[in-house]
């Protein structure tokens, strides 16, 4: 079973003395909590729609990409490193059980979605080594592989995923798109251990790639998504 409540040297963060593993450690849970939150816009949906289970509920990404937009610095961070890191370990276990996965990429991208969509649930089913639970975890990647192929087609009607959601909160936030992860990963330590770490970015580097000035930028607002750009922008985000 998957934990991290002893996880003392943290990839990408360092060792951590007692009090910066409890802090990590805490910001972890809530991280984890934040996903049930989002989850829980669908499960509190009353609609007859929703009596089924589906991956997919048009009802509720609205409100779930709302409360993503509306988090913080820190906590966008944090669970940009939660789903990071469990996606690593879970490429590892699906090439340990298939080599030749040509989708490998593909379902790892919506096992984060997962994470984000389904919270607490979805992570206990991966990792719980009970086949039933196996199960349902497995039929609700491939119902997530089936919609994220239908996004990338340009069905009608499919939405933008939260990942994507969360990668252009993050970018808006630290107010660039270049190497994502690295700044993730600055920004968690700086949470976690104190370090006055930060970054530097071409501004001009940044007006001729994303066409938007964020030294201008006072409010996340300010940035709009361009829809016609999504593609690019995925791109970018990765």
């Amino acid at each position: 079973m998957l934990s991290f409540d002893s996880m003392m040297f943290p990839p990408g963060i360092g060792p951590l003395n007692a009090a910066q593993h409890q802090l990590f450690y805490s910001l972890l849970k809530q991280s984890i909590w934040q996903c049930d939150q989002i989850a829980d816009f669908t499960a509190n949906m009353q609609d007859q729609r929703l009596v089924e289970y589906k991956y997919n509920s048009s009802l509720s990404r609205p409100c779930q990409i709302d409360y993503i937009r509306k988090l913080p610095l820190e906590d966008v961070a944090m669970m940009y490193y939660l789903i990071n890191h469990l996606s690593t370990i879970f490429s590892y276990w699906q090439m340990d059980w298939d080599t030749s996965d040509p989708e490998l990429i593909e379902r790892t991208t919506v096992f984060e979605e997962s994470i984000l969509r389904h919270g607490s649930w979805f992570l206990w089913a991966c990792f719980n080594k009970n086949r039933a639970w196996e199960t349902l975890a497995s039929t609700t990647i491939d119902s997530g592989m089936k919609e994220l192929a239908d996004f990338e087609e340009g069905v009608e009607g499919a939405q933008h995923g939260l990942r994507l959601t969360l990668m252009r909160r993050f970018a808006k936030l630290v107010r660039s798109r270049k190497e994502l992860p690295v700044k993730m990963y600055i920004v968690v330590r700086r949470t976690v251990l104190g370090t006055n770490e930060t970054w530097v970015d071409s501004d001009d580097d940044e007006r001729e790639e994303t066409g938007v000035d964020y030294e201008d930028i006072e409010d996340d607002e300010d940035i709009e998504d361009d829809e016609d750009d999504e593609d690019d922008d995925d791109d970018e985000l990765d």
